[in-house]
């Protein structure tokens, strides 16, 4: 009898010592958590990649076979980046990049699509504002582009405009 009564005592004193945390124990175990998987991911996590665009030319567009309907984001006269309904282009490191359209991003003007895919950036083309007639086929409004890196990080930003037509 008294080694099942001592055996109980003990299970009991274990239970014990496993108990309920307070809520301010829960609570500073969380943080640390979260402070440990922030600073395992910061580790982990490349710093942003330096993204200067160069505007493109004709002679870009003909070489590269972008020609047709688009949207060219325009900064004083030069173009920085091109969507077109199947394709997007971005010049960087001396090289015009394509991008795919991402057919789940919201439609603009002339079937194009506001965000395009690389394989190493991302690019969004945010056209508002009212249109204005520029040409037989062209129409102007006010944009905005934003290039992101694999990690969504914001790496180049600029107003323009969009400068759309056939």
């Amino acid at each position: 009898m008294r080694s099942t009564w001592g055996m109980g005592l003990a299970a009991g004193l274990m239970l014990a010592g496993c108990g309920a945390q307070s809520p301010e124990d829960i609570a500073a175990q969380e943080e640390a958590d979260a402070q440990a998987v922030q600073d395992v991911l910061a580790a982990n996590t490349p710093p942003p990649m330096k993204v200067a665009l160069m505007p493109m030319d004709y002679a870009d567009f003909e070489r590269e076979g972008l020609l047709g309907a688009s949207c060219a984001f325009v900064i004083d006269d030069e173009v920085f980046a091109l969507a077109m309904p199947d394709i997007g282009a971005l010049k960087y490191n001396g090289n015009v990049e394509r991008f795919a359209p991402d057919a789940g991003s919201a439609e603009g003007p002339f079937d194009t699509r506001a965000k395009y895919d690389g394989r190493e950036l991302s690019f969004r083309l945010a056209v508002s504002g009212t249109q204005e007639r520029t040409g037989d086929e062209l129409w102007s409004q006010p944009a905005q582009l934003s290039v992101h890196d694999g990690y969504d990080r914001i790496v180049y930003e600029a107003a323009g405009s969009a400068e759309c037509g056939a």
